[in-house]
């Protein structure tokens, strides 16, 4: 989501990023995670507030956490 200089892409490209991930549903339940929290914030915060997702929630725990867990979402 970032240029070498450490600013963002611009939306086209964070946007065909993400509809390559995630599709183009807006309604889609989508659960962003990362490994320090600090990636996954940034997701959460631009695919509902720049591209407009209704349904973005955080997994609350580290990705470490998750692959430990076999009950993790």
């Amino acid at each position: 989501m970032y240029k070498p200089d450490g600013t963002y892409k611009n939306k086209d490209e964070l946007t065909s990023i993400a509809t390559n991930v995630v599709g183009k549903d807006m309604t889609k339940e989508i659960i962003t995670y990362c490994d320090t929290g600090k990636l996954c914030s940034a997701w959460s915060f631009l695919l509902t507030e720049l591209m407009g997702y209704k349904n973005v929630t955080m997994y609350d725990g580290s990705t470490e956490e998750r692959t430990k867990d076999p009950k993790a979402p």
